[in-house]
């Protein structure tokens, strides 16, 4: 089933008895594997929020909020209620007979959703890179020995191994963006949520992580979710999009779709992928039947000469 919300609002403060809302009205269904979302939208459209409420580091102000993963081969669900001044927690193994309670530890749902912040340096703190990989299992399994092994198996995973001796402030920011993303997925998390996971880096440490993130959606069948303004990645790695606006979901649906969509585009200030926007130049000026929506060199070379060499016959 995955994450499910519904009517979820969540207000920052309240002025002269009005909530000022950071989201509102969020309905999104979201399925514990295999999806690789983009959220898009302004600065200030509810995206850094949203996440943040999948993960529960922020409590809604109304709605609910379901979430289901499987724990020792048995499906548990969390709930989460808010209803203004009260929220009511429920953990259950069939979701029929929920049994609703002021506070209950939601530990354990962290554990599935796996959250990267923009700036890793925010979530590492330890001596070594190795310590600071092994912190969330060593929480999770209570066992530094089997939790040390799962450090150094993802350590491999991702080519850091010859870092886990160093400290993580010595390092450079793609590297530093490696060790976070480590950190989490050394505690199994069938969501992986990252905002902004390529601001700052170069394109060398840009393609390596986004190829890394396509490896565990494609081949380890994770769900990745990530927050970006880079329409260049959106178009070559999302399969689905969530647009926000002013706190709402505008658009949720394909890439493709969102990029077809006028409205959508204007309304929030988004930018197209440059491959489109060549192929939209090139499209005008040669007067030729183009299908521009290609997010990467090869398909727009393919595209280019299916065209091109149909005009040339």
């Amino acid at each position: 089933m995955g994450i499910n919300l519904s009517e979820v609002n969540l207000a920052y403060l309240k002025e002269k008895k009005q909530y000022k809302y950071a989201i509102k009205d969020i309905n999104l269904r979201i399925d514990n594997e295999d999806e690789f979302i983009a959220i898009v939208g302004h600065t200030g459209s509810g995206k850094s929020t949203l996440v943040q409420v999948l993960n529960n580091l922020l409590v809604p102000t109304f709605g609910h909020i379901s979430i289901n993963f499987r724990e020792n081969n048995n499906d548990v669900y969390y709930n989460i209620k808010a209803s203004g001044k009260k929220v009511k927690y429920a953990i259950s193994k069939d979701n029929i007979n929920v049994k609703y309670k002021a506070r209950v530890s939601l530990k354990a749902l962290r554990k599935h959703i796996g959250l990267v912040f923009q700036f890793p340096e925010y979530q590492i703190f330890e001596e070594t890179v190795l310590k600071d990989i092994m912190f969330g299992p060593k929480n999770f399994l209570r066992d530094e020995n089997k939790a040390k092994e799962e450090a150094i198996k993802i350590a491999e995973m991702m080519n850091i191994s010859d870092l886990l001796d160093k400290s993580p402030f010595m390092l450079s920011g793609g590297q530093m963006r490696k060790v976070a993303i480590a950190g989490i997925l050394a505690s199994k998390p069938e969501v992986l949520v990252l905002d902004e996971p390529t601001v700052g880096l170069d394109p060398i440490a840009k393609r390596d992580l986004l190829e890394f993130l396509k490896y565990l959606n494609e081949v380890e069948h994770k769900t990745i979710i990530i927050i970006t303004h880079d329409m260049d990645v959106v178009g070559e790695y999302a399969k689905r999009t969530i647009v926000l606006n002013k706190g709402c979901i505008m658009y949720d649906g394909s890439k493709d779709e969102m990029f077809k969509n006028d409205e959508v585009i204007k309304t929030c200030n988004l930018n197209y992928p440059n491959i489109v926007k060549i192929l939209a130049n090139l499209k005008k000026k040669l007067n030729i039947d183009l299908d521009i929506y290609k997010y990467n060199i090869d398909d727009a070379f393919k595209e280019l000469n299916r065209v091109l060499g149909d005009n040339h016959e």
